[in-house]
């Protein structure tokens, strides 16, 4: 490693000392500005070429999930937990490795307009996408952008995969040399009634872009799809879910893998259909790296939810549930899950940061009539006016604002009591930073 590789990298290890190792970017920004190619330098350095999660929704949760599979079975790896996805995020998480210079491969979680920049340096062993989704709007635009900065950055090895969602079609229109598909048997719904579908990501063909019709439809523009007019349709899937069973905590699962015909059930420690598909990515993922049933069932039933994706906390001897919202498909799936519990309280932070989306328009097309039987509903934030207004459209009249985010988290903690009501907070993502800042304070 040259001179300058290493001053970054002491710049960055005296960043921690300073600002201290919980920080998620910081060092790695300033290591970046003494050596701009320090991270590709460093994953080119791994004897085994990068594993990367992109997509909308999910990130973090199927990452986790498939870092997990790595650790339970005893691999040397890397990978950014915190979540931050874009280049000094993950530079950061791998310079607080310790033992940096003998892990041989990363798994990163990575923003979609970063993927590329990443993957021209070193290609990628393995890239899982799990969704697209309208997001940052003022950021990304509209998905054809997002999918078209996602397609540029499929640089694989020529031995590489694409793990793919069959059931988003928007995510179907990716193309690599070798793709493995994932999803849910349409026979997992037979006789079941489908869920209202809001704000769905409704796709067209990608070959006479006529609009897409569906057989079935579940989450979103997800769904057994095909097109009316010429021969396109949902692709078979390698690895699929054949039986589901949701309930509130957890969902029990039969996975079949097609090469093999192997099956595997197992209990995914986290509630929500949303929360089906990030697992099953991971399942696909590392079923493809050549982990056995086995150590992906002990990594997945082992997991431990990263902060604020579906984590269960303690705060004031209360337990709160924690579910980042950022965009409509994403927050309407966490809103219909809570409209389930009839013993939820729900407290809802909202900011408008650079790092949330300036543009909050995906309030209107998220579907919070779901809290109609909530009420009072706890409101904060930089946009909790924004929040408070789209409520009372979904036609709530009890809203109790605060204007500090500490302030709303002590009144919704003191007032309800857990073991009358179950407590949810749902922030956009710099809240969930502060939220995470005040949790910690209070265990202090």
């Amino acid at each position: 490693m040259d001179f300058v590789n290493k001053l970054a990298i002491w710049s960055a290890q005296l960043v921690f000392l300073i600002l201290s190792k919980q920080s998620t970017s910081a060092p790695g920004l300033v290591a970046t500005k003494i050596a701009p190619n320090l991270l590709t330098d460093i994953l080119n350095s791994f004897s085994k070429p990068p594993i990367l999660i992109t997509g909308t929704n999910g990130k973090s949760t199927s990452t986790g999930f498939l870092a997990n599979i790595f650790q339970s079975a005893g691999q040397e790896f890397t990978h950014n937990r915190s979540g931050a996805n874009l280049k000094s995020g993950l530079l950061t998480a791998i310079l607080k490795e310790k033992n940096l210079n003998n892990l041989e491969q990363a798994v990163l979680e990575v923003d979609e307009a970063v993927l590329h920049s990443l993957t021209s340096h070193r290609k990628a062993k393995l890239i899982l996408v799990n969704n697209f989704f309208r997001d940052q709007l003022d950021r990304f635009g509209e998905m054809d952008k997002t999918i078209s900065l996602v397609q540029k950055g499929l640089n694989l090895e020529p031995d590489g995969v694409l793990i793919a969602n069959a059931d988003d079609p928007n995510v179907c229109k990716l193309k690599a040399s070798k793709i493995i598909y994932f999803g849910l048997s349409p026979q997992v719904w037979a006789g079941k009634n489908n869920p209202e579908i809001h704000a769905a990501e409704l796709g067209h063909c990608p070959i006479c872009a006529t609009d897409l019709t569906y057989k079935a439809q579940w989450l979103g523009q997800f769904g057994d799809f095909y097109c009316s007019s010429c021969n396109y349709q949902k692709p078979k899937t390698d690895i699929t879910i054949t039986k589901l069973h949701l309930q509130v905590e957890l969902s029990e699962v039969e996975v079949h893998f097609q090469d093999t015909n192997q099956k595997l059930n197992l209990k995914i420690p986290l509630a929500g259909l949303f929360n089906v598909y990030n697992a099953l990515g991971a399942i696909a993922s590392a079923y493809m790296v050549g982990f056995s049933l086995e150590q992906i069932k002990a990594g997945i039933e082992n997991y431990q939810p990263l902060f604020g994706r579906s984590q269960i906390v303690n705060y004031r001897n209360k337990k709160l549930k924690i579910f980042l919202i950022k965009n409509p498909i994403g927050a309407s799936e966490v809103l219909r899950l809570i409209n389930l519990d009839s013993r939820a309280k729900v407290l809802i932070l909202i900011n408008d940061n650079y790092a949330d989306s300036r543009d909050i328009c995906w309030l209107w097309d998220s579907h919070f009539e779901y809290l109609k039987d909530k009420s009072p509903i706890y409101i904060s934030g930089s946009r909790a006016s924004d929040m408070s207004i789209r409520l009372t459209y979904a036609g709530l009249d009890k809203i109790n604002y605060f204007r500090k985010i500490k302030t709303a988290l002590n009144a919704f903690s003191d007032e309800n009591n857990d073991q009358e009501h179950n407590l949810y907070i749902l922030p956009t993502y710099t809240a969930l930073l502060e939220l995470t800042k005040l949790l910690k304070l209070e265990k202090k």
